[in-house]
């Protein structure tokens, strides 16, 4: 039933010359609008075809359709059928035009693999969520590794050999693992191939930040969260932390030779002259030759713009170059820029400023890999566009007494500085002057100015503060998640154009230790020693050691990553990889072709968050000696005994057992006194959708769980 009387591509939607008699009876239901969603999705043929007319034509027919679809067929089948048929294209185009549906497709198309055989090599019931790299899982107090364990393999079954009893290699990264910590685990595969891919993530950022801003809720779908995963651990990660050091690097020099400009100057004069030596690059300046860190930053603009050159060249290569045009991508392009100008404009205070900015807004370049400092800082980062409202009204409400003031005043006065200084003083900072006005209409605008801004101004900013701040909290998880993929993205873009298979990780690493201790050396014999390399010579060696940074920090050769496929220098004759299944009857072709998605998320996990969501609801709930129960009742509930009686009483509702009914009735009354016996947890698929049903609930109504049918427990 599945499978489509003929395929309908892209170019056949988009050729204008169509009339009706060449098409299909679902486009024609939707162009005539006789039909609203619902009697679309039931009418139209339960088929792949359809599936694609509605992605073109109707897209919020979608979500319906799938539930047609996989309430007549079943999840696995739809799975295995879609996988044929629709490639991450179709996502990215469905992404853009309506995230619920797309949303909904890949939920359905990701479920549990196929088991080939299910008595020799079944599928793990515990798998190890320790990082497989050791360099990630030494850093793991410093970096907490996400909460999912992701491969991109050849294969969507779970394959096994019964004849030499050998199951591919992949498989033992997953099953045969032992680093703690190892949970219950459910293991799932996207069956829509390849969608690691620069369009994938182009299309979830356009429909979370230009199509949809609140189209944050992607990021709780499983396959967009665990390609986010995947593709940061396993490549974007180290590019943000060799940026993030270098720039720590660059801030460091920063700060010691102004330090040192500041500390040998005796006047203004020699100071300034000091402060333009610390900007002035080495090959400019005949009597200073101890200065390094000009040389650095202006190096590390050159190798920033580069890095943007390749990103735009990469937008070019997948064929979506308006997609480079991000407010982010315009920042850091600007950001590049403005140290290249220090081999000209190195005495410009105003340039000055601006690096040393640039420089320190550059360390919250490090909440894209620390998921605890971006869950703190995010929040106020997002701050500035809610509050865009509440600073227009405050600037016109300035502007206006400050122009009314400006006309009533007796006394002549320049508008810049003086006025505009005075009426800030005045408004802002509610500094009044040290002697009223002798005008009375001035006193009087006086008073009024201050009294508005004080008491209403400063309180609609509290409030505004408060009420964003409170919103931008709630979906951190979100946001945090919509910033890496932004990292992925432009990962994914340079390797476009970026060779990434030159050498492998240790080799690598290697290099690019040699490189900054070489760079060190220089830095040290230039600062203690001035001893410096001549002419443009230093600045070329800053270069060289910033770009063999930047490339170590993405080599993967051997690992079999998905951008090795469309890497720069990718070779089409390399042998296949150890991912690609040894099994007879394998195409290595048709392999190498198509990659999915293998997804290990903790069964455990929701119902951690289920006993923390308990635990809030607990502590809504009335303490030991409080009066305020439910109907009014005096009883005092002994928190401690509350747990274990809540577990009770939910496995009660889910239909426990006979055992489990008799026991919850031999409970004691009185709870008190804190004597409740243990009871065995609830099975874990529903109990934390029942958590999270109850925690929804107000306070006051958390004993609804505890009433049965014709009963209630006190």
């Amino acid at each position: 039933k599945l499978l489509a009387l003929y395929d309908l591509e892209d170019d056949y939607f988009a050729d204008p010359s169509r009339d009706d008699r060449d098409k299909t009876p679902l486009e024609i239901g939707i162009k005539w609008r006789k039909m609203d969603k619902e009697a679309l999705a039931a009418a139209a043929p339960k088929s792949l075809s359809s599936l694609r007319v509605f992605i073109h034509c109707a897209p919020e027919c979608i979500p319906l359709f799938m539930e047609e679809l996989t309430s007549e067929n079943g999840n696995h089948t739809v799975s295995e059928v879609l996988a044929d048929k629709m490639s991450s294209k179709d996502i990215a185009k469905l992404l853009r035009e309506l995230p619920e549906a797309a949303a909904s497709i890949l939920q359905n198309v990701t479920s549990k693999p196929k088991v080939i055989s299910e008595g020799w090599h079944p599928l793990p019931s515990r798998v190890s969520f320790a990082s497989r790299s050791r360099l990630v899982r030494t850093l793991s107090p410093f970096l907490r590794v996400g909460r999912f364990y992701t491969r991109y393999e050849s294969e969507k079954e779970w394959s096994y050999d019964d004849e030499n009893y050998k199951e591919p290699e992949w498989h033992k990264k997953i099953s045969k693992f032992e680093e703690a910590p190892i949970f219950d685990a459910t293991i799932q595969v996207c069956c829509i191939p390849n969608i690691i891919s620069p369009n994938f993530f182009s299309a979830i950022l356009d429909a979370s930040e230009r199509t949809n801003p609140d189209a944050l809720f992607l990021f709780k779908c499983v396959p967009i969260r665990a390609a986010v995963s995947y593709t940061f651990w396993n490549g974007a990660i180290w590019v943000d932390v060799a940026q993030f050091l270098v720039s720590v690097w660059g801030l460091g020099l920063l700060l010691v030779e102004t330090f040192l400009a500041h500390e040998a100057a005796e006047d203004p004069k020699t100071l300034h002259d000091n402060i333009s030596r610390v900007f002035e690059p080495s090959f400019i300046t005949q009597v200073y030759k101890r200065g390094v860190v000009a040389d650095w930053i202006i190096a590390k603009g050159i190798v920033d713009l580069l890095l943007e050159v390749a990103q735009f060249w990469g937008t070019m290569v997948i064929k979506e170059p308006m997609s480079y045009m991000r407010p982010g991508n315009l920042w850091d392009l600007l950001r590049s820029i403005l140290p290249i100008l220090l081999l000209w404009q190195y005495e410009s205070r105003v340039l000055q400023t601006f690096i040393v900015l640039i420089y320190w807004m550059r360390l919250l370049e490090g909440v894209t890999y620390s998921e605890r400092i971006g869950h703190a800082l995010l929040p106020l980062h997002k701050l500035a566009s809610g509050l865009m409202p509440a600073m227009t009204f405050t600037l016109v409400g300035f502007c206006t007494l400050s122009h009314a003031m400006y006309t009533v005043q007796l006394e002549p006065e320049h508008l810049w500085p003086k006025s505009i200084w005075k009426t800030f003083g005045t408004l802002i900072t509610q500094g009044l002057p040290d002697t009223p006005p002798e005008d009375a209409l001035e006193l009087s605008l006086l008073y009024t100015g201050v009294l508005f801004f004080s008491i209403f101004v400063m309180n609609i900013f509290i409030g505004v503060i408060s009420e964003q701040y409170t919103k931008e909290k709630e979906q951190v998880s979100e946001m945090f998640q919509s910033l890496r993929a932004s990292s992925c993205y432009t990962f994914l873009l340079r390797m476009c154009v970026i060779p990434c298979n030159l050498m492998t990780k240790k080799a690598a690493a290697v290099v690019a230790f040699c490189s900054v201790a070489l760079t060190f050396g220089l830095q040290v014999a230039s600062l203690l020693f001035s001893r410096q390399l001549p002419g443009f010579f230093q600045l070329f060696a800053f270069i060289f050691c910033q770009m063999v940074i930047f490339f170590a920090s993405v080599q993967c050769q051997g690992k079999d990553y998905a951008w090795e496929k469309f890497s720069f220098c990718s070779r089409s004759e390399l042998t296949l990889s150890r991912s690609y299944s040894t099994l007879p009857g394998s195409s290595p072709r048709n392999r190498r072709d198509k990659r999915y998605l293998w997804i290990c998320q903790p069964r455990d996990l929701e119902c951690l968050e289920g006993e923390k969501q308990m635990q809030e609801l607990c502590r809504g709930l009335p303490r030991r000696g409080s009066s305020e129960l439910e109907g009014g009742s005096e009883q005092s509930i002994n928190q401690e005994a509350l747990l274990p009686l809540l577990r009770q009483a939910i496995r009660e509702e889910l239909g426990g057992s006979r055992e489990a009914t008799l026991a919850s009735n031999q409970m004691p009354r009185d709870l008190s006194s804190g004597s409740v016996p243990e009871v065995t947890r609830p099975p874990q698929s529903t109990f934390p959708n029942l958590l999270r049903k109850e925690s929804r609930a107000a306070p006051g109504t958390t004993f609804n769980l505890f009433k049965r049918q014709g009963r209630g427990t006190s």
